[in-house]
């Protein structure tokens, strides 16, 4: 009989700290739930966690090694026009956890087929211009002073406002991570794009089109804390020695599961706009499947270049989410206060990509602007055109951005991996000592009931 109740009272202890350290877990560690619905796409985390963690993602991560996707252009140097420059430095030394510092790339690294378009030797606009841009109008002689001209009708059709690019930065090299960029400075950048730029009113009374754009750019800003989580600690590093010699040819980090909470676990609503612009980007990509089946991938590596048309192809064909989502046909879908609502929408997006050379660190720069540019160009193609067409610069930025975001819902689940397994550690060390516990007390009731027997 006393053995039985002290089983029953075992379990009754195990069962007890299982549910005190799943509670406390989760309540120190929370984490977006797997049945987490995202509105405006009909989409459940769970399912969407399955496609792009075990489908879209593992493609995604093999296409952007690619040299194609490795090398993108951008002008990093513009200056900031809307605040007056400010010295400000990161706050954590390259080499211990971060480092605002970028390695850009050698001439010699770039295709030769690239350099030649870009010299104007083969291609026929002899630019790098965008389509997030104006249509080209058969000449070059576009000034600075027109896209600083806010009054010109023809800015209303911009996504966002022209980048000179001039260097080309090698993403494997320069991935988005811990820089120790923060404090004061980044948090007065954020509040500028929110508080400056969103629409008035709250979330939840806006029409589809004013919750998109807060959603897209609280996706931006959900996705960078994620990736700077994942990455937050550097391991390893890839250094180049001489030549096409190098160190390690891999970044490796630590993550920091802490700052995760702290920046998107505490507030769900950031990490369902990464799944909400993660839809917007894959709608836009498949929308662009003809284009893309099409595209001259030429970087001169004949090898390289046909693995990228066939990834590509793979991507397109099981690269779909079976279920419902992103939907571009409501948004700005007629009458006269859709036309002006568009028209504001370009605008507040053009502000953004303006604040975003106002970062004071470089690796946050270029990344902010491959995001906003690779969301630039999704917009313009699910909502300005029906027959699409992208620039090389453009069909980059688009894919590395998809795969950034398809990588921070990956991160996701394997934040929630991690809780599960200090939920699991704290679970097994309290149930053993519930069973010393009362292994301890059977015994010693044991050979206190042997004496009294004796006794008599």
């Amino acid at each position: 009989m006393k053995a039985l109740l002290c089983f029953v009272s075992l379990l009754f202890c195990i069962g007890s700290v299982g549910y005190g350290c799943w509670f406390v877990t989760h309540r120190q560690y929370p984490i977006l739930p797997l049945e987490e619905t995202v509105s405006d796409c009909s989409w459940e985390t769970q399912s969407v966690d399955a496609f792009n963690n075990k489908q879209l993602y593992p493609l995604l991560d093999r296409l952007c090694e690619r040299t194609f996707f490795t090398y993108w252009k951008v002008n990093y140097w513009r200056d900031c026009e809307i605040w007056e420059e400010e010295d400000q430095e990161c706050s954590v030394e390259p080499g211990s956890g971060g480092g605002c510092q970028i390695c850009p790339c050698d001439n010699d690294e770039i295709p030769v087929t690239w350099q030649c378009e870009d010299n104007g030797s083969n291609t026929q606009l002899q630019m790098d211009e965008l389509i997030t841009n104006l249509p080209h109008k058969g000449n070059n002689e576009t000034n600075e002073g027109f896209w600083k001209n806010g009054n010109n009708q023809d800015l209303e059709e911009l996504w966002i406002l022209y980048d000179n690019s001039e260097e080309y930065i090698n993403l494997q090299l320069n991935p988005e991570r811990n820089t120790g960029y923060g404090g004061p400075h980044a948090g007065k950048i954020w509040r500028a794009i929110y508080m400056e730029n969103c629409f008035e009113g709250q979330l939840k009374d806006q029409c589809l089109e004013e919750r998109a754009f807060y959603r897209l750019v609280s996706g931006i800003h959900g996705s960078t804390a994620t990736q700077v989580a994942e990455r937050y600690e550097i391991v390893s590093q890839p250094q180049k020695l001489t030549g096409d010699n190098f160190g390690a040819d891999r970044w490796e980090f630590k993550p920091n599961l802490d700052f995760f909470v702290y920046s998107i676990g505490k507030w769900p609503d950031r990490a369902t706009n990464i799944y909400f612009t993660w839809s917007v980007l894959l709608r836009a990509f498949h929308k662009s499947h003809t284009f893309l089946e099409s595209y001259d991938f030429n970087t001169g590596n004949e090898t390289d270049d046909t693995t990228t048309k066939q990834l590509i192809s793979k991507v397109l064909s099981e690269g779909e989410c079976p279920t419902a989502g992103f939907s571009e046909k409501s948004m700005f879908s007629g009458g006269k206060y859709k036309s002006v609502l568009k028209k504001e929408f370009k605008a507040k997006f053009r502000n953004v990509s303006r604040i975003m050379d106002c970062v004071a660190c470089q690796n946050c720069r270029i990344h902010g602007k491959l995001s906003m540019l690779g969301i630039a160009t999704a917009l313009k193609v699910l909502l300005d055109q029906d027959e699409v067409h992208l620039q090389r610069n453009e069909a980059i930025a688009l894919v590395n951005t998809l795969y950034k975001f398809s990588e921070s819902i990956r991160v996701i689940e394997l934040m929630r991996e991690r809780v599960q397994e200090i939920f699991l550690t704290r679970f097994a060390i309290s149930a053993l000592v519930c069973v010393i516990v009362h292994f301890l007390l059977f015994f010693l009731l044991s050979n206190r009931s042997r004496s009294k027997t004796k006794k008599q």
